[in-house]
């Protein structure tokens, strides 16, 4: 009997550690909208998009520069607001590139583009994403796939 009551105390203390933090949020719905899109953009491919966005220990510290940086010019709920919609996008299926801007296009970031450039740039995470892009192989297989689709 003793055993039912330790059981539910012990689910309640694990809890907060299965909650997923906002850091660990953001990489696995930003990993799972540029599988997406770059999926949708190299169709016909067998390209492995999954590992060449994946997110590594220097990414997770740009990414917290980042949300720290939003955090501070934006509210904890439009953040959340965010996260949702992305999670919205990424469940619906896009066919191609057209239908995947579509979806995208009602898509409302929480700093103005500009600014949400300027914070990525400032901590990093465009220039770390531009070099595993360039390393994984995925700059090179959008090249050529675009180049095929032109030529069709």
């Amino acid at each position: 009997m003793r055993l039912i009551p330790l059981a539910a105390l012990s689910l309640t203390l694990a809890t907060p550690a299965l909650a997923e933090t906002q850091l660990e949020r953001m990489e696995r719905l930003s990993e799972a909208m540029q599988v997406k899109m770059f999926s949708t953009m190299l169709q016909g491919t067998d390209f492995d998009v999954a590992s060449a966005v994946a997110w590594d220990d220097e990414m997770r510290a740009s990414a917290e520069c980042v949300l720290d940086a939003y955090a501070a010019e934006s509210s904890e709920e439009n953040l959340e607001s965010v996260f949702d919609q992305m999670e919205e996008i990424i469940a619906q299926p896009a066919a191609d590139m057209a239908a995947m801007e579509e979806q995208m296009s009602n898509f409302a970031a929480p700093v103005p583009e500009e600014r949400a450039i300027e914070i990525n740039r400032s901590c990093g995470m465009v220039d770390l994403q531009m070099q595993k892009m360039q390393e994984s192989g995925l700059m090179d297989a959008m090249m050529q796939a675009q180049m095929q689709s032109q030529g069709n």
